[in-house]
């Protein structure tokens, strides 16, 4: 057996056994909490390797290449190493994501900026020993704030915007690292995503975590039932909605948030992550909504 062919196997045995431990824990997506820390880091070198050998542009970092996503096929290569069915493939968009996240934190690869769809990939040459990571640790740190997301397909907008305090105290979140690693004080962002006839896509609440996620039941505002049965956890927090949104159009036209999370994969679970840099951006363009609201009052 080659190298190549080892890490082939090794691949496709982390990605099946993600699948298995997601599935035994009710999720239907597979994230890094689904695998131990060596397949993890398994994963993360080999798609680095695989990333590496697709052929690509200079980029704008001396040495370094420009591979397209689209070039680059990761979902499809691992899909092709693990003989997965397209459902199982669908299920694996939050894993490839904290597979990117935990390259580029090392500065292995670094995401196109703007509404680019390349990567930045690193030299072979320049490869940087990774530092030792707790397992609990991996893909779960929020450095800049949380974003919780709501969806007009699963849940019905109108009844959170009809609170009487305007406000939210409770959402529910997958029961993995992310949610566990929310703590008092982090900032907290909610997401309304498209499909609301009355509202764009956007920002449209601000706070921060109250409390540790507890145990809890849907109310009667899902609009999946199937959804609904999964919604076992709740991050406690204390957030204000908002008159005018941050909306997505903005976030796109922002070279600092276009690749957030929550744009590039919209199906992650609750809560996606914003990195300290988009955290500082998002907050820029809350104050110009706010100043451009009260000109409008004045």
């Amino acid at each position: 057996m080659t190298a190549n062919d080892s890490a082939a196997t090794a691949v496709a045995e982390a990605i099946r056994e993600g699948l298995a431990n997601a599935q035994s824990h009710g999720r239907s997506a597979v994230t890094a909490e689904h695998l131990n820390a060596e397949q993890f880091e398994t994963l993360v070198q080999a798609t680095l390797a695989h990333l590496r050998s697709v052929p690509g542009q200079p980029a704008e970092i001396d040495g370094w290449s420009k591979v397209t996503t689209r070039d680059a096929a990761v979902m499809t290569w691992w899909a092709g190493v693990a003989a997965l069915t397209e459902g199982e493939r669908r299920r694996l968009g939050s894993l490839r994501s904290e597979v990117y996240d935990s390259l580029s934190e090392r500065n292995l690869i670094e995401r196109g900026a703007g509404r680019s769809t390349s990567l930045l990939v690193s030299p072979s040459d320049e490869a940087i020993e990774p530092e030792a990571t707790e397992p609990e640790a991996v893909g779960t740190k929020a450095p800049g704030a949380w974003i919780l997301k709501l969806s007009p397909y699963l849940y019905d907008v109108n009844r959170v915007f009809g609170s009487p305090d305007g406000r939210v105290h409770a959402w529910a979140v997958e029961d993995h690292l992310r949610s566990a690693h929310m703590q008092y004080g982090d900032p907290v962002y909610l997401w309304v995503g498209e499909g609301d006839p009355y509202r764009a896509a956007g920002v449209w609440g601000v706070g921060y975590v109250a409390g540790p996620t507890v145990p809890g039941v849907p109310d009667e505002g899902w609009l999946d039932h199937q959804a609904a049965s999964r919604a076992s956890v709740f991050a406690v927090v204390d957030v204000t909605l908002l008159d005018a949104p941050v909306t997505i159009q903005d976030c796109l036209d922002d070279a600092r948030l276009a690749e957030a999370e929550v744009i590039r994969d919209p199906y992650a679970p609750n809560p996606a992550v914003l990195t300290a840099t988009e955290a500082a951006a998002l907050a820029e363009c809350l104050a110009s909504v706010d100043s451009a609201a009260e000109r409008r009052v004045a």
